[in-house]
């Protein structure tokens, strides 16, 4: 399980939740938000070869361009010492901490950014 990047839980919805009707379509909505995000990171990568997103950063573009803070440092150090994630996982959480910093709509990938990607990793927490 420790190769497998994010692990969600993802809670039953309610049926009378499910079965409304009405309003935007929630779906719709995330795919702007998505399609607006995969354009940024399209044009962020635009000069580098073989990477076109997030999940393709390589040590390299790491360091350019989701480079931690001190606050960031820690806490994947307290995840992956206290919390079981496994050290290898460090790198897919910064990809994943600045994916979720462009959705965010941020310049940089900010603490809340990085504790999101942990929680990210909900098995490694329960194997502990």
């Amino acid at each position: 399980m420790d190769r497998i990047g994010q692990h969600v839980e993802v809670p039953a919805v309610p049926f009378a939740e499910m079965a409304g009707f009405g309003g935007v379509d929630p779906s719709l909505v995330v795919r702007a938000w998505v399609v607006k995000t995969l354009a940024l990171q399209t044009e962020r990568f635009a000069e580098v070869p073989d990477v076109t997103c997030n999940a393709h950063m390589a040590m390299a573009q790491l360091r350019l361009h989701a480079r931690p803070s001190s606050r960031m440092i820690s806490l994947f150090q307290v995840a992956i010492d206290r919390l079981g994630i496994p050290a290898r996982a460090y790198h897919g959480l910064l990809q994943v901490a600045s994916t979720i910093a462009d959705l965010d709509g941020s310049d940089g990938i900010r603490s809340d950014h990085a504790a999101e990607a942990i929680q990210y990793r909900a098995l490694d927490r329960r194997l502990v």
